[in-house]
């Protein structure tokens, strides 16, 4: 970047010291079209060079900083750098009540309870199913064996499956009710 900046200076004070531009009357039309495509490419270099100097003078001065005084206890107010430090201070607070504010403005907005609703169906259809299945599956293998005493055990099993369907039909209705409601 150093050494692109230092080609574009070196040209441009050439041209300043000529005091002439390039003679564009006698080039066809493909040539004009890609010198002046070209000249737009080193303008916006040279603005983005410009822009990271100008960044990188602005945070330099902050580590040349020292505190020399090292037997007293120096308050922040003290310090040359305090109302700096309370204008960064300031605009971190700002971003952050923009940031609390879409956060906020996010959560509360239907979409993004519909997707949590929906989110919740998902996961609560695919825990109704394994646990249909595995009580399906034990009564099967219970059954031919015998064991109606261990039909007895299933039961926690299948009292859990209902009330998950429970669950499954409310979240469908707060889901419709969503989808119902006036706009």
């Amino acid at each position: 970047m150093i050494r692109l900046r230092n080609i574009i200076d070196s040209h441009i004070k050439k041209h300043k010291e000529n005091n002439t531009l390039p003679n564009l009357n006698n080039a066809d039309k493909k040539t004009k079209k890609l010198i002046y495509e070209l000249q737009k490419e080193l303008e916006e270099t040279k603005k983005e060079i410009d822009n990271i100097r100008i960044n990188e003078l602005a945070i330099q001065p902050m580590h040349d900083k020292r505190v020399i005084k090292r037997d007293e206890n120096i308050s922040v107010s003290e310090h040359e750098d305090f109302k700096q430090l309370e204008n960064s201070e300031n605009i971190l607070e700002t971003e952050y009540d923009h940031f609390e504010y879409e956060y906020n403005e996010i959560i509360s907005s239907n979409s993004y309870k519909k997707f949590k609703i929906n989110k919740k169906i998902n996961r609560l259809y695919r825990n109704i199913i394994k646990k249909s299945i595995l009580l399906v599956a034990s009564c099967f293998m219970a059954i031919p064996a015998g064991g109606q005493l261990v039909l007895l055990l299933l039961i926690p099993n299948l009292v859990s499956t209902v009330y998950s369907c429970q669950k499954f039909v409310k979240l469908h209705f707060k889901l419709f009710n969503f989808d119902k409601a006036p706009r």
